[in-house]
């Protein structure tokens, strides 16, 4: 009984390890290209209109595209 216990608390703890870097490494991926996109407008609205913006997918690069077209 308490190996099985122990066997339940291991599992738990290795998944809730596991989610916890899934989850870090999705809202990095996410979070980068917006903190690149807000680098480059930032540099944009201090006069810098020479500074790439930089290429993302979905949302953020359909964002990207219209701040290039300005």
């Amino acid at each position: 009984f308490d190996a099985l216990w122990l066997g339940i608390a291991l599992a738990g703890a290795l998944g809730l390890l596991l989610s916890t870097a899934l989850a870090g490494f999705v809202a990095r991926r996410i979070a980068e290209p917006v903190r690149a996109l807000a680098g480059a407008t930032r540099r944009a609205a201090d006069g810098d209109y020479a500074s790439a913006i930089p290429d993302a997918s979905g949302e953020v690069g359909e964002l990207a595209g219209a701040v290039r077209s300005l």
